[in-house]
């Protein structure tokens, strides 16, 4: 069975940020906020940015990723561009 539009974004998310700062993809939920994660400040916020929009393909709104404040919010804009 394939992974609905929302389970294939926060996967997409899961595994950059996973890759990104070197920690283990399940202590990555939803809820993660950036201060979860060691490291991840607006300087490496841009770089995860960077690479879920090599991975999609697309330029994200600026504005919408600096709005950002959790995981989920992360993998639901990325589902926009997914469809």
């Amino acid at each position: 069975m394939s992974e609905n539009p929302a389970e294939r974004s926060l996967s997409l998310v899961t595994k950059v940020i996973a890759s990104e700062f070197g920690v283990d993809a399940s202590q990555i939920t939803p809820a993660t906020v950036a201060g979860d994660i060691l490291g991840w400040d607006s300087f490496s916020h841009g770089s995860v940015i960077l690479e879920l929009e090599n991975e999609i393909g697309t330029i994200l709104p600026l504005e919408r990723t600096l709005e950002l404040q959790t995981v989920g919010e992360l993998a639901q804009l990325i589902e926009e561009f997914l469809n």
